[in-house]
């Protein structure tokens, strides 16, 4: 015979699929510790996910922790990873 459950309020809560969501810290400990990011390389993220996660303050003041620098175009953000100077190329 197969019991009904009648009261959820038992069940053990779910694990969230991305904590980071709730925990600016660790966005940003995972944004800046991943692999292209410790080589030093540019790495990408849409504006309105930099907002959602840690907001722009935060986000700037990070930058300027660590010496890197970003640029905004079209909803994207590139993050350089690094503290190479940065030549503006016209095409």
């Amino acid at each position: 015979m197969t019991q009904v459950l009648s009261d959820f309020s038992t069940l053990p809560r779910p694990i969230p699929l991305a904590p980071e969501r709730d925990d600016p810290d660790l966005w940003l400990t995972r944004l800046f510790t991943s692999q292209p990011a410790r080589n030093g390389a540019v790495i990408r993220r849409k504006a309105s996910e930099i907002e959602r996660h840690v907001g722009w303050d935060r986000f700037l003041a990070e930058l300027e922790q660590r010496g890197y620098r970003a640029l905004e175009n079209a909803g994207q953000v590139l993050i350089f990873c690094n503290a190479a100077p940065i030549r503006p190329v016209w095409g």
